[in-house]
C-alpha cells in the first residue's frame, strides 16, 4: 500500500476481497488505497463496512482512510470504537489523540497518548506522538525527556528524530548548534529512507528564458485565513505577472474567503500536491514550474516527501518555519541579515538568500483593520500582553517576565493562547505560576467570541512582551498594528531574532534589548513613561501599514 503504485494496490486488494467479501482488513485497506487515489465515494464505501466490522484494527485502518478524505469527525468516531473494541491498541489510542488535539480537545487528547503510552512505552511512533502533544499541553521539557531513551533504541527513527527537530526550536535549554544537529540528523534520516530513485533530469531556466516570467510554484497548507496568510497575501497580491507567476499548490482541502482571493489573483492553481509524493512530485514537474517555493518547514502538514523527489529545477523554503529543513534537494532558504547575520550558514544546510532589509511583509486582516488601534496611556496600572503559542512561554521566558513584574508595581500580565482552553492546561499553568509567586498577578485567557474581540483586546494592552527564545512573528505585528509597543530580547538564532527583523524595519529599534537585564529595564521604563506609551500608540499603525 505505501509502493507508490496505488493502481496496483487496488488490484490486489480487490482480488484478496473477490477471495474472502466480507474481510474487514481489506475492505479498509482498500479504503484507504481509493482515499489515497481522490476516488472519495467507493473509499467511504469500504471504509463504512470496515467499520461495522468487530475487528479493532480494520476499523483503525478505517478511520485513516476518512481523514484522508478529511472527514475529521468520522475518523475520531471510528477510532473511538476501535478503542472501545480493544481499549489496549495504542497505535488507535495514539491517533486518536492526535485527532482529538486537532478538535482542541486537549484534555482528552493527553490521556489518550499517556495510555498509548502506558499500552507501548517503547513505540518510536507513540512516543514521537507524546512529545508533540506534550508540548501542545505545556509539559515540552517533559514530552524531550520521554523520547530520549526511545531515540537511543531506535536512532534511524524518523518519527523520533521529527519531534526533535521541531520542539527543539522552543527548548531553552538547547544551543543553536544543538537545533541545527537535530534538523540535519531528521534530514539525513529521510534522505536515508527515500526509496532509491534516479534523479529527474530537470532543465534550469536559462537565457532563452529571460523574456518570458518565471513560473514559480507556492507549496502550503496556508491558502486560507491563517497566521501564515497574513504575509503571503501582499506578495501574491501586488505580483506582476509579466514578471512573475504563481500556482499555487494546497497542501489541504479547506478553503474559505481568502483562498477565493488567493485565487484570484493568481492565474495557477492546482491540487495536486494533494496527490501521494510521487504522484504530487510528477504533476509539479509536469507543470513545468522553474522555483518551487516551499512554505511549511517543518510544521506539521508538510510534504518533505514532494521535495526529496524534487519537484522543480530550484526548491527553496520561506515563511512558515524558523530554521533550516534539513531536507535534501531544498537548495535555498529567504531570510534577511538580521535574522541570519553573516556566520548563520554554518546552521543551515540550504543557501541562505538574504531578502534586504526583511524578509517579512505583513497584511493586516480585515477584521483589524476596522478595529482603531490602541488610544493614549492612561496613568493607571499597566497591563503587559502576550498572545503568543503557550509552548514559546518558556521558564526563560517567565524568569523575565517575572522580573519585570516585580519592579513595576500594580501591574498585570495578560496571557492569552488557545491551549488555555483546557483545564488541565490551567491548571499546570497556575501551579508553577504560583510557585513564582505570580498567580494574583497573571490573567489567563483562551477564547474570545470573534476575531474582532481578539483585536480589542490590544485596547486594554499598554506593552506587549517578546517570548524568548522563539519571538513571535504574526503576534508582533498585530500588536504594533494595533499601536501596542513590544519589547523583544535578541537571541542568537533565527527564531530569536525575528523580533529583531520586524521591529528594526518598523522603526522601533530601541525597543530590542541585547541582554537579560536589558531587556527588562526596557519593559520597565516603558511602564513608567506614558507620555512614550502615547507615543507609540498613535505612531505605530501608520509604521505597520
Amino acid at each position: 500500500m505505501n509502493s507508490g503504485q496505488p493502481a496496483e494496490a487496488e488490484a490486489i486488494f480487490r482480488r484478496l476481497l473477490k477471495r474472502a467479501p466480507g474481510d474487514p482488513m481489506t475492505q479498509s485497506q482498500l479504503a484507504r488505497v481509493l482515499a489515497r487515489m481522490g476516488r472519495g465515494e467507493e473509499a467511504r464505501f469500504f471504509a463504512q463496512r470496515a467499520g461495522e466490522s468487530k475487528s479493532a484494527s480494520a476499523i483503525e485502518e478505517a478511520a485513516h482512510a476518512l481523514g484522508e478524505l478529511g472527514e475529521d469527525k468520522g475518523a475520531v468516531a471510528l477510532l473511538q470504537r476501535a478503542v472501545a473494541l480493544n481499549p489496549a491498541q495504542a497505535s488507535a489510542l495514539s491517533a486518536l489523540a492526535m485527532w482529538l488535539q486537532h478538535f482542541l480537545r486537549t484534555d482528552e487528547a493527553r490521556e489518550a497518548i499517556d495510555r498509548a503510552r502506558a499500552a507501548a512505552p517503547s513505540d518510536p511512533a507513540i512516543a514521537g506522538n507524546v512529545a508533540l502533544l506534550y508540548a501542545e499541553t505545556w509539559s515540552l521539557e517533559e514530552g524531550l525527556d520521554i523520547l530520549r531513551p526511545v531515540r537511543d533504541r531506535y536512532p534511524d527513527a524518523a518519527s523520533v528524530q521529527y519531534p526533535f527537530a521541531f520542539l527543539s526550536n522552543y527548548s531553552d535549554r538547547l544551543t543553536r548548534e544543538q537545533v541545527f544537529g537535530e534538523h540535519r540528523r531528521y534530514g539525513e534520516l529521510l534522505a536515508r529512507s527515500a526509496r532509491a530513485m534516479a534523479e529527474p533530469a530537470l532543465r534550469r531556466p536559462g537565457p532563452d528564458d529571460a523574456e518570458r516570467p518565471l513560473r514559480v510554484g507556492l507549496l502550503s497548507p496556508d491558502f486560507r485565513e491563517t497566521s501564515v496568510a497574513r504575509f503571503l497575501e501582499p506578495i501574491i497580491r501586488e505580483n506582476d505577472p509579466e514578471a512573475v507567476r504563481y500556482t499555487l499548490y494546497p497542501l489541504v482541502a479547506r478553503q474559505d474567503d481568502t483562498t477565493r482571493q488567493f485565487r484570484g489573483w493568481c492565474e495557477g492553481w492546482s491540487e495536486s500536491a494533494m496527490l501521494p509524493d510521487a504522484r504530487a512530485a510528477a504533476a509539479i514537474r509536469a507543470d513545468d514550474v522553474d522555483i518551487l517555493v516551499d512554505l511549511c518547514g517543518l510544521t506539521r502538514g508538510m510534504r518533505s516527501g514532494i521535495l526529496i523527489a524534487r519537484a522543480a529545477p530550484v526548491q527553496m523554503t520561506y515563511l512558515g518555519y524558523p530554521n533550516t529543513t534539513g531536507l535534501p534537494n531544498v537548495g535555498y532558504r529567504i531570510v534577511d541579515s538580521l535574522t541570519d547575520p553573516p556566520g548563520a550558514e554554518s546552521l543551515a544546510t540550504e543557501r541562505l538568500v538574504r531578502l534586504d532589509p526583511g524578509f517579512l511583509c505583513f497584511a493586516p486582516s480585515q477584521v483589524a483593520q476596522g478595529i482603531p488601534s490602541r488610544g493614549p496611556a492612561g496613568e493607571g496600572p499597566v497591563t503587559f500582553v502576550s498572545f503568543n503559542h503557550l509552548t514559546k512561554v518558556t521558564p526563560t521566558t517567565l524568569d523575565l517576565w517575572g522580573a519585570i513584574l516585580a519592579q513595576v508595581p500594580g501591574s498585570r500580565l495578560v496571557l492569552k493562547a488557545t491551549a488555555l482552553s483546557a483545564p488541565g492546561v490551567r491548571a499546570r499553568v497556575m501551579d508553577v505560576l504560583s510557585e513564582r509567586g505570580l498567580s494574583s498577578r497573571v490573567e489567563l485567557l483562551s477564547y474570545v467570541t470573534g476575531p474582532d474581540d481578539h483585536f480589542r483586546l490590544y485596547q486594554q494592552a499598554d506593552i506587549a512582551l517578546d517570548p524568548f527564545p522563539y519571538h513571535g512573528t504574526t503576534t508582533t505585528c498585530e500588536a504594533l498594528y494595533m499601536g501596542v509597543p513590544l519589547v523583544t530580547l535578541e537571541g542568537d538564532r533565527h527564531a530569536s531574532r525575528v523580533g529583531v527583523s520586524l521591529l528594526t524595519n518598523a522603526g522601533i529599534p530601541e525597543l530590542i534589548a541585547r541582554t537579560r537585564d536589558e531587556y527588562i529595564a526596557k519593559a520597565v521604563e516603558l511602564a513608567a513613561s506614558p507620555e512614550r506609551r502615547t507615543g507609540y500608540h498613535g505612531k505605530l499603525r501608520e509604521r505597520m501599514m
